[in-house]
């Protein structure tokens, strides 16, 4: 009858105990992580400034911030972004009194539609050049300032004496709406660590 081959020092047995296998595994991962960090800080420029937390438990880590000025801050991005949509398609329902008001027909082409037509064309333009930007240069201050700017060019809309005028500023506002929205699920990305913590956040913000 066959024997079973015994193990040799150069053939590891499958039954043999796994600590020593993975201390190794450890051992080789500080290694390899030691390497990078002497390859890496060999290659970075002098005059470049690294900015980086604190360790793992850094407060000014927005994902060790409190749950509560967590959920504050998503609260009130989630509220502003479900105000600015609805301004979108609200105005539907005077197309009849501002088509009386600037003396707009639709009798031979829909041309009340063009102050929801140019919110969503403005959306569509400024969601795809600026989203990129304020990507690479910070959400924080392209935030902000879209805000000012929706707020400037809201009121004209109200005031317009023209059809032109309600239609142009109509397209800016659409497009300052279009960045916010797109921006707050970076921002709950941005707060909220691992996909558990991201669910009911991302569930509003979707539901929004």
């Amino acid at each position: 009858m066959l024997q079973p081959a015994q193990p040799t020092q150069d053939q590891p047995s499958w039954g043999g105990s796994s600590s020593d296998t993975l201390e190794a595994d450890r051992v080789d991962e500080q290694q390899h992580i030691a390497r990078e960090k002497s390859h890496t800080s060999q290659e970075i420029d002098p005059d470049v400034e690294i900015v980086d937390w604190d360790g793992p438990n850094d407060p000014e880590n927005p994902f060790n911030w409190p749950v509560r000025q967590k959920w504050i801050l998503t609260s009130v991005a989630l509220f502003g972004t479900f105000i600015t949509l609805v301004n979108g398609t609200s105005i539907a329902v005077a197309a009849e009194a501002y088509n009386r008001q600037f003396g707009i027909s639709d009798a031979h082409f829909p041309n009340s539609y063009w102050p929801i037509a140019s919110w969503a064309l403005g959306g569509g333009i400024f969601m795809m050049i600026l989203l990129p930007i304020l990507e690479d240069f910070g959400v924080r201050w392209g935030y902000l300032i879209t805000y000012i700017v929706l707020i400037i060019f809201i009121v004209p809309s109200a005031v317009a004496q023209n059809f032109a005028t309600l239609v142009v500023t109509r397209f800016i506002a659409g497009g300052c709406v279009s960045l916010l929205a797109n921006t707050i699920s970076s921002i709950i990305c941005d707060i909220w660590a691992g996909d558990r913590g991201r669910t009911v956040p991302m569930e509003l913000y979707i539901t929004v």
